[in-house]
């Protein structure tokens, strides 16, 4: 199990993306480009490839930076269940996350395939010895803009607010693997740097999650922090 900057972490329902190919990924990025949206797409590719049994390597975890720029940390656990949700909920409150801070689980939950409270769960094992409290999450990337219904101030307030993409251009090496991968276009290799277009950046971070340097992070801006700390 690892972090995941876009879902807050990839557990089984996540990493069933994967059974989408090659460039179609890229396309879902663009076209679901909520984090609602992502989740609900990614819960409904699960439900169609009805996964039998569903396994997750826990012994040795990613914290941080997730998916690729990440710090390993041991948690010594695996987890197995017939119901991937119910594995993810568990996983998730491995990472001291609940339901609600896992998009593809708070859209699970919403349609009745997994209870939100993990003590409706049968858990066979000792959970609680491999809580890790201390787990270090990848910053939230949203900010929650008080119910607000009118839609020009909520633009306006996430634009201020929700975190994105950053380069760290001195260590850049100009790949271009993160253009390659950028479903909007946004990126471009400039004097061997790569730049974002933040117009047009669409907040994926599919280039964070690929960049093979580890240079790109997510950012988030110091008043989302204070507005939405726990």
């Amino acid at each position: 199990m690892k972090t995941h900057a876009l879902m807050a972490f990839t557990g089984a329902c996540k990493n069933l993306f994967g059974a989408i190919p090659g460039l179609r990924k890229s396309e879902c990025h663009y076209r679901y480009n909520t984090h609602e949206a992502f989740a609900n797409m990614l819960v409904d590719v699960c439900q169609w490839c009805k996964p039998r049994l569903s396994i997750a390597d826990a012994v040795m975890t990613m914290e941080g930076n997730g998916p690729s720029g990440g710090t390993p940390r041991f948690m010594g656990a695996i987890l197995a269940s017939f119901n991937p949700h119910a594995l993810d909920l568990a996983g998730a409150h491995l990472m001291n996350l609940s339901a609600s801070d896992v998009p593809t689980l708070d859209a699970a939950v919403k349609r009745g395939l997994v209870p939100a409270d993990l003590r409706e769960l049968t858990i066979h094992g000792d959970l609680e010895s491999f809580v890790i409290p201390d787990f270090q999450l990848t910053p939230k990337h949203d900010v929650k803009l008080w119910g607000s219904k009118n839609e020009t101030i909520a633009k306006i307030l996430s634009g201020m607010f929700a975190s994105s993409p950053r380069i760290a251009r001195d260590r850049c090496t100009g790949c271009a693997e993160c253009k390659k991968v950028c479903p909007a276009s946004a990126i471009t290799i400039r004097e061997k740097r790569a730049l974002i277009d933040t117009k047009k950046c669409i907040r994926c971070f599919c280039c964070q999650e690929f960049c093979p340097q580890g240079v790109i992070t997510v950012h988030r801006p110091p008043i989302a922090r204070l507005l939405n700390r726990k």
